[in-house]
């Protein structure tokens, strides 16, 4: 009897990375994490850079430990965060270690792109809003302030499509990822080059651009194994897995984690004034669909929090967490900041940040480590409900449910109280949604994906969703 395909899934998250051994079969859905490891980053001259040799170490590990466990190995894929890139010389090799988003060094370069090009011309072309981690400003950047490095360069991939190009040796861009960098054209799929060409810049780094599910090659050393681009996006990953389980055109998603990712899929984008001023975007997912979304911040401010208590020697669970925000807002008004401040973006200093931003309400909150975490998930939920309303006010369509992944889909009081203020039901789960869509476009790249009943039966037998309903006072 032929053994059950088995794919592996590398979730390359910028807090946390995975690899996740998946087996997919009719209804059988099995996953195990075979590694995990903190996403490193350095810090030298003055400036944060992701370390690709130890990433790149991890990943093997991963890959060492799937084939241990493995008896039918054959595709791998590796989905990441977008924005964040890999400048390669003529030969393909690394110049640098990529910057982070979190760097700060682009923060000045927006004003400058936009008195060559408003930004307005930009969303029009590329569907995305303008934020300074995109592509298009740290590449501006890059030949302003360091001209040698970006004449060097022949080749600028993005992160996961970096590391799959190491694993397949096929330099190329998955258009999910791709229309991160607000230099891919909506509609047409191709790079921006005019618009490029006006600021200086030109396409000839950008690399050859793939649809979602492309069979790359055989893995080095592993002719066995195929690497594939399923979707190097890690939201179109996560989305991928919503349209498996939810579907529906009255649902909205909600890709929860570092980040939060609230909307809606489309078959088209909406390049409105209105959208645009409201600070939407569009991108890129499986079959050409359009997630038409809000990029807004997550858990990263508690997980900065986090690290600032544990490194005070404080020791508590998740579940700890919860409910002392829970007994803090049982005890009265729950103030809510706004998370997407600047300074909420940069690491550092989380705790006096929020406590600095609460001083300013008429009722300040006690430093408790309880007020803390519910201030940051109430100011979460009514950022979620705020963009709800945006959706159906510049859609037209009403929203009946939000669908929550990722890690932050185990949060059970920003859940509910997400639920509260939306107005919506919720629906939570899976958690490793990234990692679940990553396996399931490698399956259909591999012509091996099930029927649709087997498909939705395999994941629900895998991770029962959670439902949540607006409490009745909260109506």
């Amino acid at each position: 009897m032929k053994k059950p395909a088995q794919y592996l899934a590398f979730d390359l998250g910028a807090s946390q990375a995975r690899s996740i051994l998946g087996t997919l079969h009719n209804d059988l859905f099995v996953m195990e994490v075979v590694h995990r490891f903190s996403t490193p980053l350095i810090e030298a001259n003055g400036h944060l850079y992701w370390d690709l040799d130890a990433i790149w170490n991890e990943l093997q590990s991963g890959l060492k430990s799937a084939l241990k466990r493995s008896e039918n190995l054959c595709s791998l894929s590796v989905s990441s965060w977008g924005v964040d890139y890999v400048p390669l010389d003529a030969g393909g090799n690394a110049l640098r270690n990529p910057y982070s988003y979190r760097d700060g060094r682009t923060q000045d370069i927006v004003d400058e792109v936009h008195s060559k090009i408003p930004e307005s011309v930009f969303f029009k072309q590329t569907g995305i809003n303008s934020m300074p981690i995109n592509t298009l400003y740290q590449v501006y950047w890059e030949s302003r302030n360091d001209p040698d490095l970006f004449r060097k360069t022949a080749c600028r991939l993005t992160m996961a499509d970096y590391f799959n190009y190491l694993f397949s040796g096929k330099m190329v861009t998955e258009k999910s990822l791709a229309s991160t960098t607000q230099m891919l054209e909506t509609g047409t799929g191709n790079w921006i080059t005019k618009l490029l060409g006006q600021l200086g810049l030109s396409d000839d780094a950008c690399p050859e651009l793939v649809p979602s599910s492309t069979v790359l090659g055989k893995v080095k050393d592993h002719p066995f194994i195929h690497a594939v681009a399923s979707c190097s996006h890690d939201t179109a990953c996560a989305v991928a897995t919503v349209s498996s389980i939810s579907g529906g055109e009255k649902r909205a998603f909600l890709s929860s984690g570092t980040w939060s990712l609230l909307g809606v899929q489309r078959r088209d984008a909406i390049l409105t004034d209105e959208a645009f001023k409201a600070g939407f975007t569009n991108e890129s997912g499986p079959g050409d669909s359009i997630r038409f979304l809000k990029n807004m911040t997550g858990l990263w401010v508690l997980q900065e929090c986090e690290k600032e208590w544990k490194k005070a020697g404080e020791r508590y669970t998740y579940d700890d967490l919860l409910n002392e925000a829970r007994s803090f807002a049982a005890s009265g008004h729950v103030p809510s900041v706004d998370l997407s401040a600047p300074q909420f973006s940069e690491p550092g200093d989380m705790i006096q940040k929020l406590f600095r931003s609460c001083s300013n309400k008429t009722d300040p909150i006690p430093q408790t480590r309880g007020a803390l975490v519910a201030v940051i998930l109430k100011s979460l939920a009514n950022s979620y409900a705020d963009t709800v309303k945006q959706i159906h006010h510049i859609t037209q369509e009403g929203i009946d449910l939000i669908h929550i992944v990722g890690g932050g889909s185990k949060n059970r009081l920003l859940s509910q109280w997400t639920a509260d203020l939306s107005g919506c039901n919720v629906l939570t789960g899976p958690v490793e949604a990234t990692a679940i869509g990553n396996i399931l476009l490698q399956a259909r790249a591999l012509g091996n994906m099930p029927s649709a009943d087997n498909l939705k039966s395999a994941l629900d037998t895998f991770e029962k969703a959670t439902f949540y309903s607006p409490s009745p006072e909260s109506r």
